[in-house]
């Protein structure tokens, strides 16, 4: 809360090269119960800059979660997250890895070292048709 007694917005960072998959996420995060500001940015350098403060993101606010694409241009999502935990001040921000596999992550030496969870989130219709339906089950 800032010091009118309002929430605070959620900083989160979304590293993602598809537009129609920002505006996804921009319309999962639209009338949740959490108030956030959503950055998105399309390539792994970018965001890199953006969480070092650095060039055009200089004084951007320090994200309280990142969403990262595995496949991304420049810097693979994979090199950002090897990146970011090589880093003291980056390395304890919440990551959430967005992939478009059905394909259950491989533990590989780039990618499986820093998986904690895997959640198969693919885009599906809901029964209603009005949405994505969600997986009900986090795999550890």
């Amino acid at each position: 809360m800032n010091n009118r007694g309002e929430e605070t917005p959620r900083e989160i960072l979304v590293v993602e090269n598809n537009p129609a998959d920002v505006r996804m996420v921009v319309e999962a995060w639209k009338g949740g119960r959490v108030k956030t500001h959503l950055t998105a940015l399309r390539s792994g350098a970018e965001a890199l800059a953006f969480l070092h403060c650095e060039g055009p993101h200089r004084g951007a606010s320090r994200p309280d979660l990142v969403l990262i694409d595995l496949n991304l241009a420049r810097k693979s999502g994979q090199d950002l997250l090897a990146a970011m935990k090589r880093d003291p001040h980056l390395r304890r921000l919440p990551v959430i890895v967005l992939t478009t596999s059905d394909a259950r992550p491989r533990t590989s030496a780039k990618a499986g070292r820093f998986k904690r969870a895997y959640l198969p989130c693919l885009p599906s219709r809901s029964p209603t048709g009005d949405g994505i339906t969600w997986p009900s089950s986090l795999h550890c």
